[in-house]
């Protein structure tokens, strides 16, 4: 691996291991239409869990599966928005 992949690798565990990560995802969501008793039926936590981490006020442990689910779940819903707008 060159040491500019390295570099990129480094870059995308902070991302992926950011609190503010996971509070930009789920603001995402929620402005698509998304509950926040939705998400957190998702991914299997309580519902204050969800609105701990969009205040900042607690991180998901571990926060990588989080923010894995996270990612699939904008991306579904950006997905079936598109699907959607062509089907109008």
């Amino acid at each position: 691996m060159t040491s500019k992949q390295q570099e990129m690798e480094k870059q995308l565990e902070r991302y992926m291991s950011s609190p503010e990560t996971v509070s930009e995802l789920l603001l995402q969501l929620h402005s698509k239409g998304v509950s926040y008793k939705r998400i957190a039926d998702e991914i299997g936590v309580t519902y204050m869990a969800i609105y701990r981490w969009t205040k900042g006020t607690s991180t998901p442990r571990p926060i990588r599966p989080v923010t894995e689910k996270l990612m699939q779940m904008n991306l579904f819903e950006e997905v079936q928005n598109r699907a959607k707008s062509l089907s109008s």
